[in-house]
């Protein structure tokens, strides 16, 4: 009866419930330094470099991977005739942005960051309404321009009317109002407008209005009624609206078949109503509501809620979206009131896995079976069923709170020992029962403390140890317990101590990470612990995991001096630290994944060392707050790697981790002369310096050096650089006393596995020589020399002849005194 009683109580407290499981929307919110000029993002584009541009009620903001450059009134380097709130930004071919504000229109160049407002002003002097709603450009160089007085057109640096060039626009109803984004449709050679009579399509080719009256090819798009929002699938050509019933329309088959989709006001969303539709590369359509939500109808045709179906911190960061765009590498950008957050399209956080209440803190995570996952938490244990993703959770009856703090698991002959906060208990599954080991003269003094690490040894010994205790070995067949204490010599050198993790290595030695005098290793044959190589590096570390790879080598993390890899005689060979891409030196949790990947936990990221290349990358987590003593921890599974995440399990694809899109080229992101920001042109002719400019400097990024903390960077200056000068991640080269002379500047970076990328970016700089040292200078001089030459011949020939007259006539007068005496 006892026994029943003790069963029902272990029946009580432990519950079963679903795990709150979510899919691949897990947003990073841009947060480069320094931030936007303004959290509320109105619109993003991406030009043809790469460079993302986002538009704000603030200015203008131009973000290159690493850094945000503003341009504001604030920053001075606005104009202050131009309204700063930005509805919209159009990248043109070369170098210039159409840029829509709510007080007119701007061409930007982006290279010499100069605005040139564009005059709303029509061919017979009408002046424009300068609120623009809209923008889209055609394949023919023309901007199609969205005001307030209809529609206009931008061509060639002229403003006009649309119906002056399409007349058939003319003979629209007087009260046509075009009531949503104009679309560019280039498959179809024409542009959509969504309007309070329906849509239409105005044919490039032909001049022709294709609406409801006019419908030659039987489109059921064409209706009378009023487009709240209007969108065109990118890879499909399907059409998607929505009427004024909020009711969602989707067109496909070559515009052939109507779907109505189900009315969302009616749904359990509430009342909404929609100002934004956007379908993705992967089959998604997001939807923007007036109402501050964000809506996702997946291919399977699942409706999800954002951002209340997605956990912070990973959610999007407002439910008000401004706007969509899907860059070329896949990724997905969304403009909301409080920030931008984008969606990498290889994400490898397959799932986040949130415990039920109470959700406490996961300290490991092992596997019971083939479907089931044991994690050990702060508040008892829990068993994840992969298959039927549910979680079932544990307490230990009669313990109190630090009793029921699980820091390790280890099953054995049918039952699991549990490492607590008050010492070992050994639960069994079969029965839901616990019980207290028999350690002979130690069981009290095991039962007062946290065992905080645990392993089972290839001769079925268990190996504990926990904080401000000793090392023991417990022979399970003999009850025989032993306590390492440093006591007696024999046992080496070894004392009580934290001991946060223990490994057997292939040789069966246990290596033992203390939370205080770094590394000690047990020698089997000798029966005794040693400081296997005094190292500097180690020594007063604390060493929070340790790993062995199939090579041989020894991992470890540690507590404030990042990653170490040393061989099987405790020689560190590798230290990994911040200079190499750690995020920070506070690191725990080691993995190895197919052999290649080491894997790590930070209280800021998820990061991995490849060990062949040594490269460093990272996972674009953001922890919710600081791990503190809170060790992440990690298990190598078939599915992936789970990684605990404070009271989250995280499972990450890591065949999506080395991703092809990093190999993209970097961006010159400014010159620098004597310090001093020299704007420069994209042309052939490069970056033309004067003679007296040979200070400068050239800055570059790479559009993923956030995302990569491995990335590293070259540069040369050929004709000055004798070799690629290998930089790190060092932002810039600076040259001095250059030469004049033509050059030109290359920069290339690696690629997340530490591979060097082919390709570069080039550039042509020009220093130019002084004038005096220029061929036209050495003609000028040698002309103004021989007509010196030549104007000091003259006179002195005619200085001569002025001689030889002056002598000639002395002689005549000579000649006639003689004469005059001679008579």
């Amino acid at each position: 009866m006892k026994r029943l009683r003790h069963v029902l109580i272990i029946f009580i407290l432990t519950g079963t419930c679903h795990v709150i499981l979510h899919g691949q929307y897990l947003f990073t919110r841009l947060q480069p330094t320094p931030n936007f000029s303004s959290l509320e993002a109105t619109c993003l584009a991406e030009d043809q470099e790469g460079f993302i541009w986002v538009g704000a009620h603030n200015g203008l903001n131009r973000f290159d991977g690493s850094e945000v450059k503003i341009f504001s009134r604030a920053a001075k380097n606005y104009p202050e005739d131009l309204s700063e709130d930005i509805s919209g930004i159009l990248p043109l071919n070369g170098d210039f942005l159409v840029i829509s504000t709510r007080q007119g229109l701007c061409l930007f160049n982006r290279h010499l960051f100069t605005f040139t407002i564009i005059p709303l002003v029509l061919p017979d002097g009408r002046t424009i309404h300068p609120d623009i709603t809209s923008m889209t450009r055609d394949d023919m160089g023309s901007v199609w321009i969205v005001a307030r007085e209809g529609l206009l057109l931008f061509h060639q640096g002229k403003l006009i009317k649309a119906e002056d060039k399409f007349h058939e626009l003319k003979g629209l109803p007087a009260d046509l109002v075009i009531t949503t984004p104009i679309v560019s449709d280039l498959a179809r050679q024409g542009i959509w407008l969504g309007t309070n009579h329906g849509l239409l399509m105005i044919d490039f080719n032909t001049g022709e209005i294709h609406n409801e009256s006019n419908n030659p090819e039987g489109w059921p798009v064409f209706r009378n009624e009023i487009v709240h929002a209007f969108a065109i699938h990118p890879a499909t050509g399907d059409i998607w609206w929505s009427n004024a019933y909020n009711t969602l329309h989707q067109c496909q088959n070559g515009l052939q078949q109507l779907i109505l989709h189900h009315n969302l006001s009616a749904d359990r969303f509430g009342p909404i109503s929609l100002k934004l539709i956007y379908p993705d590369l992967a089959g998604n359509i997001w939807l923007g509501t007036w109402q501050g939500r964000v809506l996702v109808i997946e291919p399977t045709g699942r409706i999800i809620s954002l951002p209340e179906s997605s956990p912070q911190p990973y959610a999007l960061p407002s439910g008000f979206l401004n706007d969509i765009h899907q860059l070329g590498n896949g990724e997905l950008w969304l403009c909301t009131n409080s920030g931008v957050a984008k969606i990498s399209a290889h994400d490898p956080v397959r799932d986040i896995i949130d415990l039920p209440d109470p959700a406490p803190i996961v300290n490991s995570i092992i596997r019971y079976s083939a479907d089931q996952l044991i994690l050990a938490t702060e508040y008892g244990f829990y068993v994840y069923h992969e298959k039927n993703r549910t979680v079932t959770h544990t307490t230990i009856p009669g313990e109190d709170a630090k009793g029921n703090r699980i820091f390790r698991i280890i099953p054995f002959r049918g039952e699991w020992w549990c490492g607590t906060g008050h010492g070992i208990k050994i639960y069994n599954p079969a029965t839901g029962t616990f019980r207290t080991p028999d350690l002979k003269a130690f069981t009290a003094e095991v039962n007062s403390v946290s065992i905080m690490s645990m392993i089972k040894d290839h001769e079925d010994h268990f190996w504990f140890a926990g904080w401000e205790t000793y090392i023991y070995q417990y022979n399970l067949d003999t009850r025989q317990c032993i306590r390492y204490d440093g006591l007696d010599a024999i046992q080496g050198d070894i004392g009580k101590t934290n001991c946060l993790d223990l490994l057997e290595d292939k040789e069966g030695n246990i290596w033992a990470g203390f939370g205080e005098r770094g590394l000690r290793k047990y020698i089997t044959q000798q029966r005794r612990f040693v400081n296997p190589v005094r190292d500097e590096k180690l020594d007063n570390t604390v060493i929070t995991r340790l790993v062995q790879h199939p090579d041989g080598h020894i991992w470890m993390s540690s507590w404030g001096n990042g990653v170490f890899r040393s061989d099987i005689e405790g020689r560190v060979i590798d230290h990994f630290t911040t200079s190499d891409g750690l995020v920070t030196n506070l690191t725990s949790g080691l993995a190895i994944f197919n052999n290649d990947l080491v894997w790590f936990s930070t209280p800021e990221s998820i990061q991995y060392i490849d060990t062949k290349s040594k490269s460093i990358g990272k996972i674009p987590f953001v922890f919710e707050k600081g791990m503190t003593d809170n060790f992440p921890c990690m298990f190598q599974s078939p599915h992936g790697l789970y990684v605990s995440l404070l009271n989250r399990i995280a499972l990450i694809d890591t065949s999506l981790i080395r991703q092809p899109a990093a190999k993209a080229l970097p961006l010159i992101t400014g010159i620098s002369v004597f310090g001093k920001e020299k704007p420069f042109s994209s042309s052939p002719g490069g970056l033309l310096l004067r003679h007296h400019e040979n200070f400068f400097s050239i800055s570059y990024s790479n559009r993923y050096h956030l995302d990569f903390p491995s990335m590293q960077y070259a540069y040369i200056l050929e004709g000055f650089n004798p070799d690629w000068v290998y930089c790190g991640r060092k932002l810039d080269a600076g040259f001095t006393n250059v030469p004049p002379g033509r050059y030109t500047f290359k920069v290339k970076s690696s690629d997340p596995s530490g591979a060097w990328n082919d390709q570069y970016y080039a550039m042509v700089v020009v220093v130019e020589h002084p004038f005096w040292q220029e061929n036209w200078f050495y003609l000028l001089c040698l002309a103004i020399l021989s007509a010196l030459v030549f104007i000091g011949i003259r006179r002195w020939h005619r200085v001569k002849e002025k001689k030889e007259s002056g002598s000639h006539y002395r002689l005549l007068c000579q000649f006639s005194l003689w004469g005059e005496f001679g008579k």
